[in-house]
Formats: structure tokens, sequence, C-alpha cells
């Protein structure tokens, strides 16, 4: 604290240094190339000597333009130069022996080139990854300097199979074909479903499976965040309108004044931020006040949306269904949360919670929203190609919970943009949903649980478990067989 201000206490601890009680000279150092230049080891290894990584590219100053100032002028000594002086130095110093080493592929999986100053000092043993070991450290050294040893193990032929069912064109198990009526695949078809894990089954049954059924999941990097994705904007919008809500809803409900809104909204800011400061990992001070200022405009557009109030009406956020409890001890629920949902015709059981119910004091009209963060969809986008579920869904676990006879009015609301999008037809809409949930259903039970358009996507967290760069490369390979062993489970991608 001696050193800055409590707001900046992430960049004065990266610059304090505490004494190891070790003496440098003998021990081992990790240090840049330029550091090591000046003080030399006996034994030395450098790391990424790759065509992307080392020597860095000299390259155009982003304000003075080389029409303005040549880079030569501005810059006499470039950054490549200065690597190559180093390189060179640490070569020319190192007593004993020099390690060069690289990476073969990127973080994305593409082949990375060598170094340029690799190819101006060609001499020296070149040790590949696969060599022959010259003394066995372990297990795998040994089978490494016995290959015909290793490729009689189950795991070495597991691994030639998969590598030559990922280079073919059609489906094969090591993609996601299993046998039918496989017990976990009935075990993940008869849970409790969401809208996500159905929208996971329609679009990616490969994943599908990985999520629910072999319980994969990718490791949370929430504790070195610099900002919000938008998964968590959404979270934290949604917790600040529940605590609005709840706090109109003790008063005059949706007949509260402007600054009695004004004042619930800023009261839920707080009480919000205050629990993500002390529980969760959050950005530095000042983007968090950015996201705070952001949060507190999109739930004051979704609290003054201008939707015209039912007479009587009563409101509700996070509203649990189908088994779920309510998020807070306590909390009102205008039905018995505990009380089965299902899908007609297809067998498939929903929960969830639906973000927001406004209920006319005649239990006639029930207004159903969903919240977006993110870019509005069309006005003629219904199930979206299997994206787009939550209206169809929420709105009829709405009126199976309310009744038969009440009007719903399901549709997503937008804040940030401040437009609302209603589900036209939901009737119409539903038996859609059903037809592809049941062919979805289906397919899965035969043993396809193959990838789908989501696969791909750039998003998707379970990444780590396709080949690399498989949205280029595997992913484009097995689209059509894929497509055309799912049969009529696929046709939910081009639903409008």
């Amino acid at each position: 604290m001696l050193e800055g201000a409590p707001a900046v206490v992430d960049l004065t601890l990266s610059r304090q240094r505490i004494d190891d009680d070790a003496d440098a000279g003998t021990s081992v150092v990790w240090v840049p190339a330029s550091s090591l230049a000046s003080a030399p080891r006996r034994f030395v290894r450098l790391l990424g000597l790759s065509s992307r990584g080392w020597p860095q590219v000299a390259t155009e100053d982003r304000l003075l333009s080389d029409h303005l100032v040549p880079s030569h002028v501005l810059d006499p000594q470039p950054r490549s130069a200065v690597d190559r002086g180093d390189f060179d130095a640490i070569l020319a110093t190192s007593a004993d022996a020099v390690v060069l080493s690289r990476a073969r592929r990127g973080a994305d999986g593409r082949l990375l080139g060598r170094s340029p100053l690799l190819r101006d000092h060609p001499d020296g043993a070149h040790l590949g990854r696969n060599r022959v070991p010259e003394h066995a450290a372990g297990e795998v050294d040994r089978l490494t300097a016995r290959p015909e040893e290793f490729a009689s193990t189950a795991q070495a032929r597991s691994a030639a199979s998969c590598w030559a069912s990922w280079a073919s064109h059609s489906p094969t198990p090591h993609d996601g074909l299993v046998r039918p009526d496989h017990p976990v695949i009935l075990s993940v078809l008869g849970r409790v479903h969401s809208a996500n894990s159905l929208r996971k089954l329609l679009r990616d049954p490969l994943g599908f499976v990985w999520r629910y059924g072999l319980g994969l999941q990718a490791a949370d990097s929430s504790q070195e965040t610099l900002t919000l994705d938008d998964r968590a904007f959404g979270n934290l919008m949604h917790e600040v309108l529940e605590l609005a809500v709840i706090a109109l809803e003790a008063g005059d409900g949706a007949a509260s004044s402007e600054a009695a809104r004004r004042a619930a909204l800023e009261g839920a800011v707080r009480a919000v931020a205050d629990a993500w400061e002390r529980g969760r990992a959050i950005p530095p001070a000042v983007v968090w006040r950015r996201v705070l200022d952001d949060v507190s405009v999109a739930s004051w557009s979704a609290l003054t949306h201008p939707d015209d109030a039912y007479e009587g009406q009563s409101s509700w956020v996070e509203v649990p269904f189908g088994g779920r409890g309510p998020k807070r001890a306590g909390g009102a629920v205008p039905w018995d949360p505990d009380l089965p949902v299902e899908i007609p015709g297809t067998g498939f059981r929903i929960s969830g919670y639906i973000d927001r119910l406004d209920l006319s004091g005649d239990r006639a009209s029930a207004r159903v929203r969903d919240y977006k963060t993110g870019k509005p969809r069309g006005s003629d986008d219904v199930l979206a190609g299997g994206r787009e579920l939550q209206r169809c869904i929420y709105g009829y676990a709405a009126r199976v919970l309310l009744g038969g006879d009440v009007a719903i009015d399901a549709s997503l609301h937008y804040p940030r943009e401040r437009t609302c999008i209603a589900l036209e037809r939901p009737d119409a809409a539903l038996a859609d949903l059903a037809r592809h949930l049941a062919a979805a259903g289906r397919s899965l039970g035969a043993g396809n649980a193959l990838p789908g358009p989501d696969t791909e996507a750039g998003w998707n967290d379970l990444a780590f478990a396709l080949p690399a760069n498989a949205g280029e490369v595997y992913c484009p390979r097995k689209r059509a067989s894929a497509t055309a062993a799912l049969g009529d489970a696929a046709l939910v991608w081009e639903a409008p």
C-alpha cells in the first residue's frame, strides 16, 4: 500500500521483489533473452523459436506512418535486430550447452514454421520429441524406446484408430456413433431438461452427450478476469432486476413512480455489486464501475419498458418451474414449482427459471419475458434453427401451470436496444419444436451422437475435446456425412 493506491494494487504487486534467500548464481532462473545476454549461464534453454515468436518482427509505428517518418529514422535499431544480437550473444557466452526449442503448432492448431534464427544456425544435434531417449526416466520413455511394445497396448491401438477415424469423411465411433439404446444415452434423454440442454441436443448432439452424459466441463478461468463476458454480464443484470422487482412489489408494484423505480434500481445495484465483490473475481475498479453503469442503464430500460400494465398486476422474477426451487429463501411464486412440465409428444420434461412474469389480478392474462443482452434476433425468427427456445418453452410452462384459459404473451426483451420481440402463433411454434425434439430424441437413441452446427462454433467451451483446429478441418470434413446420418434430426437447423 505504500507504493500505490488500493485501486492499482495489481500493478504494484507485479513490481514487488521478494528475496527468496537463494543464490542467483547457482539457481535456475527464468528471464527474457535480453537479460540472459548480459548475465551468461553455463546451461541455457531458449523457448519460442518459431516463425511468429522470435525474433520479433519490426512493424510500422501506429502513430507515425512510414510516409511521415521512415522507420529506419524513427527506430535506427529495430527490435528484430536487437533480438538477433541477444541470440548471438547467448550462443557465444553459454559455456556448456544451449537448447533451442519451438512449438510445432500454435494455439489454434496451425503449423508454425521455424524461426529464421534456427535457419541461420543449422549446426547442432536435433532432438525430436519422438526420439528414443538415452535413459528411460519413466514408463513413457521406456515405451518410446520400444515402439513394438507400445503398439501392442490398448492405448496405442485406440489412438491409431481414432486418428484414422478423424481423417475419414464417414462418421465413426470416434465421432460419436454409439450402439442403439445405450444406457448413458437413455439416461441423459430421461433427465429433466432446460432450454439450454435442449438447444444443445438439437444443435450439438455430440456436446450434449459429453456435457450431460460424461460430465465434461471447461476449466473455470474467472479467477483471472479483466472484464465480464456476455454470460456473466447477463447474470449480473438478472440479479439486479430480481432485487429491483422484489423491492417494487413490496410497494406499489407496476404503479410505482419513477422515483421509486430509480431508488429500487440503485439499491439493487449496490446490493448485487457488494455480493459480487465479496464472493467473485471482478475486473479492475475502473472497468467494474463501467460494467455497473451499463447494467444500470440496461436494467432501467427493462423496468421502464412501455408495456400496458394489467389490472391488479403482480410481477415475479426468476420464477422456478418443473421441480426447481426458489433462488431466494422465502421467495413467493405464482404456482407450485414442484409440478412436472412435459412437452407433449416428446417425453421430455423441462424445468428452469422464467426471467420475469407479469400476471393480471384475475389470472386471465400473463406476460412472460426472457431478458437478452446480445443482439436482437429478426422479428420473423421463431426457433431460429434451434437456437431460440426460451419463448416457446417458458410460454408453454406458464400456460400449463396457470391453466389453459390464460392468455400468454411470451417475448424476448433486449433492454440495451429497448426492443421486445413477441412470439407469434405460440401453439404452432410449440408443435414445430415438439416435432424437432422428438426427431432429435429418436436419432440420439439410435446412437447418433454426432457433431452439429454448434460443435464448430468459436464459443464452444468443449472444443478442447475436439481435434486441433476442428472448426476449419475436422467439422467441415464430417459435416455432410453427419447431417445425412442425423436425418430428420438435422431439419431443425433450417427452421425459421
